[in-house]
């Protein structure tokens, strides 16, 4: 399926409009493999993590699609309209995944809530690309409805980066 020329201005004023507002506002480091106060572990934040990032390698928009935090899907579509979540699948993470090779094993994560007040964890990872580049990305995986769920991924963003995004 051919999808409609976007734009460069209009690109980047989605992409702005769609990681300032899902950006999760409160932020709080925590301690050791922090756990949203749910039931799962840290290895099923990773495990969520691991398999959002392979899905977008296998250019898969349908299946991270389903991975998504349903609350955070209903909000894009009522402020951005129905093709704003599939135009940044496709133009911005799918291209950045691309080249994935494999994950680097440091992992920081901090605790971290939404708009709405689901909880869970900012997962920051690194993965090395097929020509040997480092690439850093934060995934929040949230617990919604008993469920984890994918709240908001930024790409080429480290911890600094997201610390650094609420001061002066």
């Amino acid at each position: 399926m051919l999808m409609a020329p976007i734009s460069p201005t209009l690109r980047a004023a989605l992409y702005l409009v769609f990681v300032i507002y899902f950006i999760p506002y409160s932020c709080a480091v925590a301690e050791d493999a922090p756990k949203a106060e749910g039931r799962f572990s840290s290895d099923d934040y990773q495990e969520l993590v691991e398999k959002g990032v392979r899905l977008l390698a296998q250019c898969n928009s349908t299946k991270f699609r389903e991975l998504l935090s349903p609350s955070m899907l209903r909000r894009s579509e009522k402020q951005l309209g129905e093709t704003a979540i599939e135009t940044v699948i496709k133009e911005r993470y799918i291209p950045f995944f691309a080249g994935f090779h494999h994950f680097n094993p440091t992992v920081t994560s901090m605790k971290t809530s939404d708009v709405d007040g689901h909880r869970g964890v900012a997962v920051f990872r690194t993965f090395v690309d097929n020509v040997d580049r480092e690439q850093p990305f934060v995934v929040y995986v949230l617990e919604e409805e008993g469920e984890l769920v994918i709240g908001n991924l930024l790409i080429n963003k480290t911890m600094r980066d997201v610390s650094l995004a609420g001061q002066p």
